[in-house]
């Protein structure tokens, strides 16, 4: 199954949903119908309905095929108080040289960082 239901719309579900919606019929966009979008992803019109209402949560690999499928990048269909920093997953605790180290890994794509 490529998401997970649930009763009630989490917010930050509901925001994430309105944004596909939002670039999905957008006139400059694809401007594809829900029944498109589920079969471009290969989901039913009924899990893009949810998905847009906010009551079905979205997976990780899910929203990068809808990013894909509506040509915007994964991270626009986030709302903008999700943290998509590398700086948000941090530990206060987390030492100064650790967090270089991490920082070094993210810009480099962890190429070259652990020879």
């Amino acid at each position: 199954m490529a998401a997970t239901k649930s009763e009630a719309a989490d917010p930050i579900y509901k925001k994430i949903g309105e944004l596909i919606r939002q670039y999905r019929t957008h006139p400059g966009g694809p401007n594809l119908s829900q029944d498109e979008l589920g079969r471009a992803i290969s989901l039913t019109r009924a899990s893009i309905a949810n998905i847009e209402l906010g009551r079905q949560k979205v997976l990780a690999h899910t929203l990068i095929q809808i990013a894909a499928a509506l040509h915007v990048a994964p991270e626009q269909l986030l709302p903008n108080g999700i943290a998509t920093s590398h700086e948000a997953i941090f530990p206060r605790s987390l030492r100064a040289e650790a967090r270089q180290w991490i920082e070094s890994a993210i810009q480099n794509n962890c190429v070259n960082v652990l020879r």
